[in-house]
């Protein structure tokens, strides 16, 4: 391999001396020089107009990586799992990087992926061999969910290899316990239009937003975490978990359509949310915090986080009603339990609020429904009745 890569790229690239355990050779810039006039932007026109049409250097890695794996000469165990998995994942970012191609993403290469870590996966003695690969991170501490390879799919915004396999399995999203597949598609810092197309992608394939999980719904948690403002004005943050807004700022399209999709979809209009303030510490013994208490439609109304007329509008059609409530709580620092025991009461009063709230406003549309019929009708008999004089006018003279 040395010798070849002295041939093709004139020295420029070499084998490192140091070997990687797991997955042979490694392959460098002879100094830091070569790599900086290689990415001038002339060397880079250069190097376009030199290459064939159909050269696809995403892919062309992608399948370097596969073919890095599985020459591996790895004595596979437990504990050296770990250089095989992490090698996916970089795959899996090439992968990525692929998808927003000109190319695009050859979905034979992602499942070549999945095949070669699998067959290293099969070798570790373990109890459990109905656990992913994807799983091996976590596997050790007691979970809920279980990953599998389309968790990485989506994570990594593989957006046309995750709608082919749901076109395969159209009730793969049905099936899923733990974890619902949509709060993957938030949980790495891609890019905003990617992830509004992998949300498309799921609820067409049969998400929920109302599917419950670890006390909440993917609905509640995206609404609790815009909730969690930043004081820095105008911003969105992309971290390790979902969008995080900042107070008063408009919504970003991306967002609104993303939100309106959810609603569509059938996400509760009405769904309790609630939000804790940090604790705020006055001695050694007391501290307070605030819970907040509010529904989908006061955030989104002129006097929540986030006014917006579009969400408003998709809310009220589905019968929401606007709730908003804050209180504090002064506890005994030392009394954790204490602060458990406020939260439930809290979110027992709210919901019973709610419930009344909404009994009552639907009582009110109904009413007024009801009273714009009768008017409608009395409307119609006046019409009638004058039509009836006239044509009999009509008919005498």
């Amino acid at each position: 391999m040395a010798a070849r890569l002295k041939s093709r790229c004139a020295g420029l690239l070499e084998v490192s001396q140091e070997v990687d355990r797991e997955c042979g050779p490694n392959v460098s810039f002879l100094h830091r020089p070569v790599k900086d006039f290689l990415s001038m932007p002339d060397t880079q026109r250069l190097l376009k107009r030199w290459a064939p049409q159909d050269f696809d250097v995403p892919n062309c890695l992608l399948k370097a990586c596969i073919l890095s794996l599985r020459t591996a000469t790895a004595n596979v165990n437990d504990g050296d799992f770990g250089p095989i998995y992490y090698s996916a994942q970089k795959a899996l970012t090439i992968a990525h990087r692929a998808r927003n191609s000109s190319h695009g993403l050859n979905n034979q290469l992602v499942d070549a992926l999945d095949e070669t870590v699998t067959g290293y996966w099969n070798l570790i003695p373990i109890s459990n061999k109905d656990q992913h690969w994807a799983d091996w991170r976590a596997r050790r501490k007691p979970r809920k969910e279980r990953r599998d390879f389309l968790i990485e799919a989506i994570a990594h915004g593989l957006v046309e290899y995750v709608a082919a396999k749901l076109l395969e399995n159209d009730q793969q999203i049905v099936w899923k316990t733990g974890r619902p597949y949509l709060e993957y598609a938030l949980r790495r810092n891609h890019d905003i239009a990617g992830q509004l197309e992998m949300t498309i992608v799921l609820l067409g394939g049969g998400a929920n937003p109302n599917k419950m999980y670890d006390g909440h719904t993917f609905w509640q948690y995206i609404l609790e975490q815009m909730s969690e403002v930043e004081e820095k004005p105008g911003s969105i943050f992309l971290r390790i978990g979902p969008p995080h807004f900042s107070s008063g700022c408009p919504l970003y399209e991306p967002w609104i359509s993303a939100l309106k999709m959810l609603i569509e979809a059938g996400a509760k209009p009405n769904q309790l949310c609630l939000y804790q303030t940090e604790y705020k510490y006055h001695d050694n013994l007391m501290s307070t915090y605030n819970l907040c208490a509010f529904t989908p439609l006061h955030m989104f109304s002129s006097l929540g986080l986030f006014p917006n007329v579009e969400l408003q509008a998709a809310l009220r059609s589905r019968g929401a009603v606007a709730l908003w409530e804050v209180r504090e709580y002064w506890v005994n620092t030392n009394n954790s339990e204490r602060g458990n025991t406020n939260k439930k009461e809290f979110l027992s009063e709210m919901n019973s609020k709610l419930q009344k709230l909404v009994k009552s406003t639907n009582k009110k549309r109904s009413s007024d429904v009801n009273r714009g019929n009768l008017l409608d009708d009395v409307g119609s008999k006046d019409s009638s009745k004058h039509l009836l004089a006239k044509e009999t006018t009509r008919c005498a003279a």
